[in-house]
């Protein structure tokens, strides 16, 4: 009988420590809810939450999702980050809009102050989209502050990186070593007769290091083609660079990778710029550039590579 007893007492002190830590969940999510509802709802802290602790808001507070898109300004809504069925998110730009790789050839002089046209016979490394206007809205130029990086999604992928970058961001030390770091798709690739300094890979930064200093962060690199970081996206960094250099304004920057399906490797990344206190007569540009290198075929899925022909 006592046995009894003890175990109903038991069970009774559970039940009540489980309506309790509910409690205190939803108290908690409701808080949060107000925290958003005060900072404007911002998206980006919400998206750089963990993923355990989104899912532990979301389900004492299932609604939180829709009020937060409620609370945004229409054209924040209107340009929040799509999601596919793994959560990834996508190229902000339409998808469909970017035109598969049509050729190899592409300009290989160096850079001259100007990003080459990407004008070539049979191709070209980068797609200017949305007649190179940033896609940024009302809410990005007021509410973005610092550097912001997305969540690494189930893949091990990266997500979209934005900053408000300005000249006291830039760093003064060198770079340190990255090697320690394997983005999504990883491979140790040579090909010495094609590549000048034979790796087919580099660990491209989504932004760059000399904007920042960020260096070895996961959420940062990506795996990227000789081509694609050195002719590709450096020219339009080195736009960003010098107006920094030269200006005590700001430059809304953003870098998206975009994977197809469930490939590990990018198949480019959309770039886009915008400086602020001169309304982009400094800085404007927006293109997508291409994660490819000129006699090699490249596996997305994989990583895996080998000579064309």
């Amino acid at each position: 009988m006592r046995m009894k007893k003890q175990q109903s007492e038991i069970r009774h002190r559970r039940l009540r420590s489980m309506r309790i830590r509910r409690r205190v969940r939803g108290i908690l999510a409701g808080l949060f809810l107000l925290l958003l509802i005060a900072a404007g709802a911002d998206l980006l802290l919400w998206n750089r939450l963990p993923i355990s602790w989104r899912e532990q808001i979301t389900g004492a507070l299932p609604g939180i999702a829709s009020v937060q898109q409620l609370l945004l300004p229409q054209g924040a809504r209107s340009k929040s980050f799509r999601e596919d069925e793994h959560s990834i998110p996508l190229c902000i730009a339409d998808p469909g809009a970017i035109p598969e790789y049509s050729g190899e050839a592409y300009p290989r002089e160096p850079y001259a102050g100007e990003p080459y046209s990407g004008q070539a016979d049979s191709g070209k490394l980068y797609e200017v989209l949305h007649d190179n206007a940033p896609d940024f809205t009302q809410y990005d130029l007021t509410h973005v502050q610092g550097e912001n990086y997305a969540l690494l999604d189930a893949l091990g992928r990266c997500g979209p990186a934005m900053a408000l970058l300005d000249r006291s961001m830039m760093p003064e030390a060198q770079r340190g070593e990255i090697g320690d770091v394997r983005p999504s798709g990883w491979h140790t690739a040579k090909y010495p007769e094609l590549i000048e300094d034979n790796f087919l890979y580099n660990r491209c930064h989504l932004i760059a290091y000399a904007m920042t200093g960020q260096n070895a962060n996961p959420q940062n690199l990506i795996t990227g083609t000789r081509a694609m970081n050195v002719d590709g996206m450096l020219p339009f960094e080195v736009q960003v660079l010098e107006y920094l250099d030269a200006h005590d304004g700001h430059v809304l920057y953003r870098v998206t990778p975009f994977f197809k399906g469930d490939e590990l490797v990018a198949r480019g990344v959309e770039m886009e710029a915008w400086s602020v206190e001169d309304e982009g007569s400094g800085v404007c540009f927006h293109v997508f550039v291409y994660n490819v290198q000129p006699g090699i075929e490249i596996d997305y899925r994989t990583g895996d590579s080998w000579q064309r022909g």
